[in-house]
């Protein structure tokens, strides 16, 4: 009787480990043709001149010898890092008010500072265009600068950004130990110095974790 339900054991095993070699395999053979052969005909492209022969790096070298490609790469940075240290704070701060403030309407709070991930891209550059842009109602607030460049991709990604930064940094002050809050209580701690040193470190994992996802 055990060496019956032993054989049915193993071949349920062997029946299994099939399936999942054949999903393997499965993932493999996409993961060929639809990544590494167009990326590898793009790289052959990319090793030819425009009739077709080789010249091996020549066209690499070119490109990093533009100006503008360190100009390019200068503006990513600063829009990129701008716009992660205004989400990461204001994101921060928000879900402080939320998870340790007793202020009233949370909820309704929290969930128009969640509407941009519901809301189309195309509402939001018409709503940033109506209000910022040439003929815009609060043009005047850009002090003369204009909307069309660095400023308006920087508006559009705190914008875009602010609510993924937000679910983070909420979910991570949730689950501050609360009573490490108690015990600052107890010892008479100001708000300020537990909020140095209790909120911030507990965060700190999060507010990481944010930086990375705005930056990217």
């Amino acid at each position: 009787m055990n060496l019956f339900k032993f054989a049915d054991i193993r071949r349920g095993k062997d029946s299994s480990d099939r399936v999942g070699q054949f999903m393997l395999g499965s993932y493999i053979i996409l993961f060929l043709l639809f990544l590494v052969l167009p990326l590898g005909s793009l790289i052959s492209k990319s090793l030819e001149n425009k009739d077709g022969e080789f010249i091996g790096l020549a066209n690499y070298s070119l490109y990093l010898q533009e100006p503008a490609l360190f100009q390019s790469l200068y503006n990513s940075l600063f829009v990129a890092i701008t716009s992660t240290i205004i989400v990461v704070v204001l994101a921060f701060l928000f879900a402080y008010a939320i998870t340790r403030t007793c202020m009233p309407f949370k909820g309704f709070f929290k969930l128009v500072a969640l509407i941009p991930l519901l809301s189309p891209s195309i509402l939001a550059a018409i709503a940033l265009v109506y209000w910022f842009g040439n003929q815009g109602v609060l043009k005047e607030v850009l002090l003369g600068k204009s909307i069309y460049g660095p400023i308006g991709i920087i508006m559009a990604s705190v914008y875009w950004t602010f609510p993924h930064a937000l679910i983070i940094l909420t979910t991570s002050l949730s689950l501050s130990d609360s009573r490490l809050y108690e015990a600052a209580e107890v010892l008479k701690t100001s708000k300020l110095r537990a909020f140095f040193t209790i909120t911030i470190p507990g965060a700190r994992y999060g507010i990481i974790s944010t930086a990375f996802v705005i930056f990217t």
